[in-house]
């Protein structure tokens, strides 16, 4: 198929300006053609005329804001452009839909521009490199891109005495802390906008009133490569209502944060309270002076329920807490660091939140006793139910149950599996107790992992609340226990090594499948129990005559001790009297003893006779008195294998 030409030669204009032209112009902006929305593969266009490919299917912006014409790949009438890294926009061969763009200089109105695109259907705010002094804060509107070069070059500043948020969506005054779940999204705030490439700082110093970063309601929105600094409220806060029981946008993700970098801040680095279904990818967050990260749902209103975070990263000592979930938050290589006096790292109060791969770190913030996890709240009875960690617990101090890697305050169902590293001898592994129904694994290691005497200061495992493996007090080896019951002990610490058993436990042993115990050992008493239900057989041989009454064995015999019991018939003899069969065969032939139980079965000097890994034989010395009954005669027996 023939290729079409495009851009339109009558409206080649990829990119239209204001009337006044005041806000500049697009001319020599490199474009990139995309064959596909997402923005995924490079367009397969050729020059017009001459018909080369276009190396890496970029174009120059023409001197008056025209896309040059060029080649559509075979077969297809439409391609997606997006220029200088901004929004892509569909561009078609026969007919063009002008994507606008709005360059504003330092010292022009921002604002300006943002109602100039919105008002035009959507559009590109570009802003120069330099700082943009803000007179007011800025309002956001659906379908507009603000964007700079970079965060290292464009600087949104607010000015003295501004006392607004530098940037705020537009309606959230009204909208923000009042709306329930809104599954027809009919106050839903602006969507489909973006804040790309600029360093937001809010002059606390020269604020008194509410000024935060960034504060949002809505959805379907974009942040990245945004740096928030320096506010007096806030970094950022995000709001939305949940939205039903489907997600609003095509993508799946109801906002997408990336590349942010919030920090110095007075009160929350970011208080996140939706929009759920939303990703924070690559995101650092560092020395506010509330919480670095709190993601909160509140029933029937605002939820950040399904917040994923990939690559997140707290830390500084003046945060309180690094990270609160009052959501269900799912992070994925995160790390949370040297929180502050009194506050901690990382606290899960809500449902089904988990934390995999990263890192828990202490640094020891001001000698403080900072925690690494704490399991729910027991002030206000708040519980973590069904939390998954699975991660590292480095570079633990501190002196007292207080200054812990995990905390269990109020958990259930919670699966906490990781290590922690102790660097002093005073470090304390966990604090409070895990909840019966909690699974714990938890290694520890370090100079100070095995030398502390306190009991919180260990390697644990825990399954279901019922059996316990820990190590590490004492140098001990390990543990097996039940809450605080110990079952047994490999004691490493003793000399020399050894195996124990404290007073008043058993230890117990089963066959497969728990079918049935088997042995049993007395931690009180020192008795060895066999107390299988495995019974032998039994059977009369010669020597007991002819036409003998059945031997029988007790009923409380098994294969490893027992009672027989036997009469004769006619004809009896010397040697072989009963053999005896085992209900399991040994794994070779074992040692058996013989002991005559009264003084009828003594006269006839019983002994041991052939053996077998499934059998052996009584013997008799001396011959039997003939046609006596059943239980005349008594031998008991001892296996050992």
């Amino acid at each position: 198929m023939a290729r079409l030409v495009g851009p339109d030669e009558s409206s080649r204009l990829s990119y239209t300006l204001p009337s006044d032209n005041r806000l500049g112009t697009a001319a020599g902006l490199p474009a990139v053609v995309y064959a596909d929305e997402a923005a995924t593969t490079l367009a397969d266009i050729l020059t017009y005329p001459g018909g080369l490919p276009v190396e890496d299917s970029e174009l120059e912006v023409g001197a008056s804001s025209l896309l040059p014409l060029f080649q559509f790949p075979d077969g297809a009438d439409v391609v997606y452009v997006s220029v200088n890294g901004g929004p892509v926009s569909p561009v078609y061969a026969r007919r063009n839909r002008p994507l606008p763009v709005y360059l504003v200089a330092v010292g022009e109105s921002i604002q300006t521009a943002i109602d100039a695109a919105a008002a035009g259907g959507g559009g590109i705010v570009y802003l120069a490199n330099g700082t943009h002094t803000l007179t007011a804060g800025l309002t956001m509107k659906t379908g507009v891109t603000l964007t700079g070069t970079g965060s290292e070059n464009v600087v949104l500043r607010l000015g003295n005495g501004v006392n607004q948020s530098v940037i705020t969506s537009e309606g959230f005054s009204t909208l923000t802390g009042t709306q329930p779940v809104d599954p027809d999204l009919t106050a839903s705030g602006p969507s489909g906008w973006a804040i790309r490439g600029v360093e937001i700082v809010g002059n606390k110093a020269n604020q008194s009133g509410t000024s935060w970063g960034v504060r949002v309601f809505g959805y379907g929105y974009v942040m990245d490569d945004v740096r928030i600094r320096d506010c007096l409220s806030g970094g950022m806060y995000t709001e939305f209502a949940h939205s039903g029981p489907y997600n609003p946008t095509p993508t799946g993700v109801e906002a997408e944060f990336t590349n942010l970098r919030i920090h110095h801040n007075d009160g929350h680095g970011w208080h996140m309270r939706g929009p759920n279904d939303s990703h924070a990818i690559s995101c650092m967050i560092w020395e506010n002076t509330g919480y670095g990260l709190w993601a909160q749902t509140i029933s029937g209103g605002c939820s950040a329920n399904g917040f994923n975070m990939f690559n997140v990263h707290t830390y500084g000592s003046g945060h309180d807490w690094g990270m609160i979930f009052d959501a269900a938050v799912m992070a994925s290589n995160c790390q949370a660091e040297g929180a502050g006096v009194g506050g901690g790292n990382v606290w899960i109060r809500y449902a089904d939140c988990s934390w995999i791969g990263g890192a828990i770190y202490d640094i020891n913030p001001a000698g403080g006793n900072a925690l690494g996890l704490r399991l729910g709240d027991a002030a206000t009875n708040t519980y973590a139910v069904r939390a998954r960690v699975q991660t590292q617990f480095l570079g633990w101090t501190g002196a007292d149950a207080a200054h812990a890697a995990v905390d269990f305050a109020r958990s259930s169902n919670c699966w906490i599996d990781g290590r922690v590293h102790l660097t002093t001898a005073t470090g304390t592994a966990i604090a409070g107790t895990p909840d019966p129904t909690d699974v714990v694994a938890l290694a520890v290691s370090g100079s100070g992992g095995m030398t502390s005497a306190t009991a919180l200061q260990k390697s644990i495992f825990k399954q279901r609340g019922v059996t316990t493996f820990d190590v590490g007090v004492n140098s001990q080896g390990f543990r097996l226990a039940n809450q605080t019951t110990d079952y047994f002990n490999l004691n490493t610490n003793a000399t020399p090594p050894r195996f124990e058993l404290p007073g008043g436990v058993q230890w117990r042993m089963y066959s497969g499948a728990y079918t049935g115990e088997k042995l049993r050992i007395d931690g009180s008493n020192g008795h060895i129990e066999a107390i299988s239900t495995t019974v032998p057989a039994v059977a009369a041989l010669a020597g007991v005559g002819t036409s003998p009454p059945a031997p029988a064995v007790d009923s409380n015999s098994n294969d490893m001790r027992g009672l027989i019991s036997f009469g004769t018939g006619t004809a009896t003899a010397t040697g072989q009297a009963v053999k005896v069969t085992f209900a399991q065969a040994f794994s070779r032939p074992p040692t058996v003893m013989l002991i005559a139980k009264n003084a009828a079965a003594a006269a006839l000097q019983p002994y041991l006779g052939a053996v077998t890994a499934t059998d052996f034989n009584i013997n008799l010395a001396v011959a039997p008195t003939a046609s006596q009954a059943a239980g005349t005669y008594f031998v008991a027996y001892m296996v050992m294998g």
